[in-house]
Formats: structure tokens, sequence, C-alpha cells
């Protein structure tokens, strides 16, 4: 669902990302299953959507 909200409600500035994620700790993120990536993507565009 936040998937489509995203794609229905965003500007679309640039090709999203079909991820989601659930929580930030420093420079990494976490999705909801709980894997953890390390947050290269800070400047893709606007991160407060």
């Amino acid at each position: 669902e936040l998937i489509r909200m995203e794609r229905d409600c965003s500007a679309h500035n640039y090709h999203p990302i079909p991820m989601v994620f659930s929580k930030g700790e420093g420079s990494h993120i976490l999705d909801p299953e709980g894997n953890k990536y390390i947050d290269f993507l800070s400047a893709y565009s606007a991160v407060n959507q």
C-alpha cells in the first residue's frame, strides 16, 4: 500500500525505488523484515516526503 501511495501522490522527480523502509539508524536504514542497508541515497530526492 505504501508503494502505491508513493506512486499516486509523489512528485516523481526520479525513477522510484521499489522498497519500503521502516527505521533509520545513522547511515543505516532497515526494511520491515529487519534487513539492514547503508543509505547511499540521502540526496536522491526530497527525503522527507
